[in-house]
């Protein structure tokens, strides 16, 4: 990341993965090779390739809406709207993944349901990012914090599970990590890989272990791991 203070609230920061030596970085599309991204497959010719998924978790950072207006947080979350008054600029933006946000209260309308909040059927995919995957597909998940704003914040797979410590057999399994503040990183092998223990295909979530402001205000997002006899797949 760039100067702590002034830069990284203004998205100034990235992430830096290493690989094992002869690895390829390829489209997860096309199949070519590619310099970067956050979503690509990882082919070595000593060892079985797998998807690959990056995800900045941020907080604070300055984020334009569409029409490149500043996404100003509503002072008492997700439903009231209210006069704003005074906004606090350094507490703007907010939070999401990789420079993206999807805040509930957009997806309110005037026949909402609760059940269908996250449906991308309803509402279309979310902002933040969507990573795809065949079921059983061998995944990890690299988690990075740059964050922000001094305030720790949990992340959470739906569906899924990872070793604690991935080199310890007698390590427990997880599907939360906690304690995620300023320079935390998470390198999650999925178990089971993508679709969980039992390869069951479908959308699963990513986000923030807080419903109260963090996934209202957006820390969420969708993983959509396709059964590998699929031709089309039908978003539920």
């Amino acid at each position: 990341m760039a100067d702590i203070r002034n830069h990284r609230h203004h998205g100034a920061f990235g992430a830096f993965i290493a690989e094992h030596r002869g690895s390829v970085y390829l489209d997860p599309h096309t199949l070519k090779p590619v310099k970067s991204g956050a979503n690509v497959i990882i082919s070595n010719p000593l060892l079985p390739d797998f998807r690959e998924f990056v995800l900045l978790m941020h907080d604070g950072v300055r984020l334009l809406d569409k029409n490149g207006q500043l996404i100003v947080d509503p002072p008492d979350g997700l439903i009231e709207e209210t006069d704003l008054g005074e906004v606090d600029t350094y507490d703007q933006g907010s939070r999401g993944f990789n420079y993206r946000t999807e805040r509930i209260i957009n997806r309110y309308t005037e026949q909402f349901t609760i059940q269908d909040w996250a449906s991308s059927k309803t509402f279309g995919d979310p902002s933040t990012p969507v990573f795809e995957a065949y079921a059983g597909e061998p995944t990890t998940v690299r988690l990075v914090v740059p964050a922000e704003r001094r305030r720790s914040h949990t992340f959470h797979i739906h569906g899924h599970y990872w070793k604690r410590d991935r080199e310890d057999v007698e390590s427990r399994f997880r599907s939360v990590e906690g304690q995620n503040i300023i320079g935390h990183e998470l390198d999650a092998r999925l178990t089971g890989g993508a679709g969980g223990l039992y390869n069951f295909p479908g959308d699963y979530m990513y986000r923030s272990g807080n419903i109260r402001w963090d996934i209202e205000l957006g820390m969420w997002g969708s993983f959509v791991f396709m059964a590998k006899c699929s031709l089309i797949f039908h978003r539920l």
